[in-house]
């Protein structure tokens, strides 16, 4: 044992024992670890399966020993990974199926869809039969066995409601059943669902809501019903129908469904009603319509709107009240029609407003002037007064002088002339001329026209008056002056008809007078006789105009405050009388109307026009705008007496109208048709009532006789070229109308220059007409401010106590004026030597100057 064969042998020994003892560790190690891996929970892993085969195959092969695994224990490893193998790709196949057969959005799945489930309801059965181990992998399969169902019955759902449209409800009951089951499958979807299954859940969520279960429909419109949510109801009865709820053998559906539809027709004809009332501006049709929102409890936006423009409404009428009473044209009526015009309204008091801002500034001022009068408040009345005339001798300051009043005596009836007398010598005229002069002389008769019984007496007063002015100015010789001014006043206090005369004899001491202290005191003479007697209404423009001419403002108003309080101002011929009678007319009406006009044989006339009508108590005229409503810029008028009827059209029976649904008619009696076409049928019967309102009263003042004569004003005929066309076309003076047609009249002559329009007279006189009618329907011309005006005379007023002889004459501007016979011939004469020709006639003037 000792020897080295021995030593060498025991080492052997000591290896191999060794070796065997690794190897037994090794086998240990790799039986522990085969039990290790089969015994994982929840079950073996396919990695250490293959690692713990994979040793022991390493094992093996090492040949070293006869020690070998034992074939139960290395089979069991093989099976484990041969099944871990088999589940993940049965789960494979799941999840293929479940990408595959995945639904899409609700509104892509019309009925007739290719919905399936075939490979994951295969994949889903062969997983189930081999079973799956793995909690994860079993997990994944039972959500793909949900999705199989959930997927199955939202096809169902599809194809009842399918078959459901297509029997129009016979398969309702089956139907609702699908929607029912899909709720309840829905409801039993696995919370732990992963983010493309939740997708998926929702769409089928979606496709229960878009197939409409019956219930929720019915309980969502009951309570549109209840808030009166009219867009809800028409959404919810659009479903219903298509369910055809209404003949459901569920009396309570379709009571439902029955009170819906008349909550939806009250709330339509509550919005319409509003609707209306707001485009109307109607304000009774406001306050009904939102009375009864307030009843049902409608909110709506229609409803602020309506509330807001009513709010604007009581405003305009509140303001408007205030506004006619005041008659503040700048700071009470522009921005109260303004505001009515922005939002559509009018009514009496607004379309008053809107006639008085329609008329000129001195008309206007003419109607304030009587509103101060009624209130009572004098210094409105001086003010407005004052502002009336300051734009009347503006525009006609030159036409008051002093020398062109009535109440003056001529001339040649001054110094004492005949009409037979001999022409006048130097001295005679040169005392003519000096009649309105200063003088240092007395006078030897009145200035005045002096009549009746007292005549004689009132002569020779005005000589003792003319004495005392002459006497307290210091034009002749006296010691106590100052007593004069007295006896003045007292003369034209005692004898009224000495008052225009008295004020004359001050214009006329006061006309050139070269004495600085004789006219100061002439000044305050004339003062102290306006603050204590008025001037009448035939010379007070005339004492005004000589105050004004000679820079004596101040004594305007005090002429004014005197003339105002004794009612002076109150007279026919006044431009406030001539307003207050056309706006006092019970037909006054303005507004906006469409205007077209049709006339026998065709006409002149504009199609289709928004106009500014004004309607007064003697012509219904139309302007561009409201702002240029004055007779310098009427675009045409009809005079109320032509006026035969007014009637209500049919809109089928003018099929040229496009968008006018209210067109009514005027005809005149000498055949013309104008049609006007409404906003609204309110607005149409206000207009026609209006009219005929204004012609029966103009007929009832004028008297019966007239007009059952029948006969409306011919005037005069013109001809003229339109510029447009280069067309002749025909118009009359008095009328206004327009045609292409040649009217009938014996005597119209054709003057037709490019760009002008003569005047078509008939010169010819009948030889029975009386003296004074000779000159009715002649022609003439006079000039005007630099222009020639042609003009036709029209009628004849004889001679009275209080006026001559006059002519009426109307002018082509449609301007009327009476002349006096002198002046008459001369504007014949005028027309003569023109030849009729307004060119020739500012050709005459030229040369003329």
């Amino acid at each position: 044992l000792t020897s080295d064969f021995a030593k060498g042998a025991a080492l052997v020994v000591e290896k191999e024992i060794s070796k065997a003892r690794e190897i037994g560790h090794a086998y240990h190690g790799i039986v522990h670890d085969i039990k290790a891996a089969l015994g994982e929970k929840p079950c073996p892993s396919e990695q250490k399966l293959r690692g713990v085969i994979m040793a022991s195959e390493s094992f093996e092969a090492k040949g070293a020993t006869a020690i070998n695994l034992t074939l139960l224990e290395v089979g069991h490893a093989a099976k484990a990974l041969e099944r871990v193998l088999k589940e993940k790709e049965l789960m494979a196949a799941v999840q293929a199926a479940l990408a595959e057969e995945r639904l899409g959005p609700a509104e892509s799945l019309p009925p007739g869809t290719g919905i399936t489930t075939q490979n994951l309801d295969k994949a889903t059965r062969e997983a189930n039969i081999f079973g799956i181990s793995h909690p994860d992998d079993s997990k994944q399969l039972l959500h793909a066995v949900y999705m199989s169902r959930m997927r199955r019955t939202v096809k169902e759902v599809v194809v009842k409601f399918k078959q459901w449209n297509r029997d129009v409800g016979d398969d309702f009951v089956a139907a609702n059943a699908t929607v029912e089951a899909l709720e309840g499958v829905l409801q039993e979807a696995p919370r732990d669902l992963n983010e493309s299954n939740k997708s998926e859940v929702a769409i089928g969520a979606d496709v229960s809501l878009k197939f409409s279960v019956v219930e929720e429909i019915v309980k969502r419109m009951d309570a549109a019903s209840k808030r009166w949510d009219e867009e809800a109801i028409a959404h919810h009865l659009y479903q219903a129908e298509r369910l055809n709820l209404e003949s459901s053998e569920n009396e309570e559906w379709a009571e439902t469904v029955r009170n819906a539809r008349q909550v939806l027709a009250t709330v339509e004809a509550l919005r319409e009603a509003l609707q209306k009332a707001i485009v109307e501006c109607d304000r009774v049709l406001l306050v009904e319509g939102l009375a009864k929102a307030k009843e049902i409890g409608y909110d709506k936006p229609i409803v602020e709107n309506a509330k807001s423009l009513l709010a604007k409404i009581d405003e305009v009428i509140e303001k408007a009240k205030a506004a006619v009473w005041s008659l503040e044209r700048e700071n009470d009526m522009l921005p109260v029609v303004q505001l009515a015009t922005n939002i559509s309204f009018h009514n009496d008091d607004v379309d008053l407003l809107r006639t008085y801002l329609a008329l000129p500034l001195d008309k206007f001022y003419g109607v304030q002037l009587e509103a101060a009068e009624k209130a009572e408040d004098m210094d409105m009345m001086v003010e407005t007064w004052t502002r009336l005339h300051d734009i009347i001798f503006e525009s006609a300051g030159n036409s008051y002088h002093f020398s062109h009043t009535r109440v003056l005596k001529s001339r040649d009836e001054w110094v004492g002339r005949r009409f037979d007398d001999p022409v006048p010598n130097a001295r005679v005229r040169r005392k003519m001329d000096a009649m309105l002069d200063y003088s240092s002389d007395e006078l030897k008769t009145s200035l005045t026209k002096l009549k009746g019984v007292n005549a004689a007496q009132n002569v020779e007063m005005a000589i003792v008056q003319f004495k005392n002015i002459m006497g307290y100015m210091g034009d002749r010789p006296s010691m106590y002056r100052d007593v004069f001014v007295d006896e003045v006043v007292r003369i034209g206090l005692e004898y009224p008809d000495l008052q225009d005369e008295t004020y004359l004899q001050l214009m006329k001491q006061l006309s050139h007078n070269p004495n600085r202290e004789s006219s100061e005191r002439g000044w305050f003479l004339l003062e102290t006789c306006i603050r204590k007697f008025a001037p009448s209404s035939e010379l007070s423009m005339y004492l005004e105009g000589f105050i004004r001419d000679h820079g004596h403002g101040s004594l305007v108003a005090t002429l004014s405050s005197t003339i105002l309080k004794l009612g002076r101002h109150r007279s026919k011929t006044t431009a406030t009388a001539k307003v207050g009678r056309i706006l006092s007319a019970s037909g006054d009406l303005s507004g906006w109307l469409i205007k077209r006009a049709i006339s026998q044989g065709g006409g002149k006339l504009s199609s289709n026009k928004k106009r500014y009508f004004v309607l007064t108590s003697e012509s219904l005229s139309y302007y561009k705008t409201p702002e240029s409503a004055n007779d310098s810029a009427i675009l045409g008028s009809t005079k109320v007496r032509n006026i035969k009827r007014a009637y209500a059209a049919n809109v089928e029976d003018i099929g040229e109208l496009k968008g006018s649904l209210f067109p009514f008619v005027v005809e005149t009696s000498s055949g013309k048709i104008s049609l006007l076409c409404a906003d609204s049928e309110k607005q149409r019967s206000k207009w026609l009532v209006a009219i005929q309102e204004a012609r029966d009263s103009y007929w009832s003042e004028h008297g019966e006789e007239k007009k059952e004569a029948g006969k409306e004003e011919e005037g005069v005929w013109r001809e003229a070229v339109d510029k447009g066309s280069g067309k002749k076309y025909y118009y009359n003076t008095a009328t206004m109308e327009t045609t292409w047609v040649r009217p009938h009249q014996g005597a119209v002559e054709s003057r037709v220059r490019a760009g002008t329009r003569a005047v078509m007279v008939d010169n010819s006189i009948d030889a029975g007409q009386k003296e004074g009618d000779k000159y009715i329907g002649s022609a003439i011309m006079k000039p005007f401010d630099e222009e020639v005006y042609e003009g036709v005379v029209i009628d004849y007023f004889p001679k009275s106590e209080e006026a001559p002889e006059l002519w009426r004459v109307k002018y082509s501007d449609g301007d009327e004026e009476d002349i006096e016979e002198y002046e008459l011939k001369a504007a014949i004469k005028f027309c003569s030597d023109s030849g009729g020709s307004v060119e020739k006639a500012m050709e005459n003037l030229r040369i003329a100057a």
